[in-house]
């Protein structure tokens, strides 16, 4: 039996500006065992995804959250904002930012004071609520974006040969045509090179984080 190519390599995701993208969706194996639910586990949870700039630093990370419905929203920020502090802290050894940086996660939405008090669902629900401020930055709210869940290649990418891949998009969608990007470069590299944090004239770093 062949054994599946297996790649230990970071990569990065494109993401919109400013943009926060929310869907219902199953919970995933990985957080199953974090999530727990009033009555049991929920078949269904808020997905959300979206990348934040840590204040004063050109640090960027890359969030990633599955949180139940009946959560209120309250919490959920409270559960995005010690996964920052933790980052920041982890990486306190390369001087990311000090940390008064997390303080300022502040969640609010124009014209709604008592956002934080509604549960995850209704602020999906709610499409009155259509943009959302992170201390005074901006991001307009994505609910169900188009999804690839699936991408398998069964064969060895080969330099100037077809390169054809099976995907599985996400259910209820509108029909969309994907379109793949393919880079050439060597085994197991990186597309974009790791940068150090807080360089002078440095590079913004975009770090994953998986909730």
């Amino acid at each position: 039996m062949k054994r599946r190519l297996q790649r230990n390599v970071s990569y990065i995701a494109k993401y919109p500006e400013n943009v926060i993208m929310m869907w219902v969706g199953s919970v995933p194996r990985i957080a199953r065992k974090k999530i727990s639910c009033i009555g049991g586990m929920e078949e269904q949870s808020l997905h959300i995804c979206f990348v934040y700039c840590v204040p004063h630093s050109k640090t960027l990370v890359e969030i990633n959250l599955v949180r139940p419905l009946n959560e209120l929203f309250l919490q959920t920020c409270d559960k995005i904002k010690e996964k920052i502090s933790k980052f920041i802290h982890k990486q306190s050894s390369e001087v990311v930012c000090d940390e008064s940086d997390t303080s300022e996660f502040v969640f609010s939405a124009p014209g709604r004071p008592n956002l934080l008090l509604s549960t995850n669902e209704q602020v999906y629900k709610d499409e009155n609520v259509l943009d959302m401020c992170i201390n005074n930055d901006a991001y307009r709210l994505l609910r169900n974006p188009p999804r690839c869940t699936k991408l398998v290649i069964k064969l060895k990418p080969l330099v100037g040969c077809p390169l054809m891949a099976s995907f599985s998009l996400s259910e209820n969608l509108r029909k969309v045509e994907p379109s793949f990007h393919w880079y050439v470069g060597e085994p197991d590299a990186c597309l974009i090179s790791p940068v150090l944090n807080n360089i002078p004239g440095g590079e913004l770093i975009l770090t994953r984080i998986l909730l």
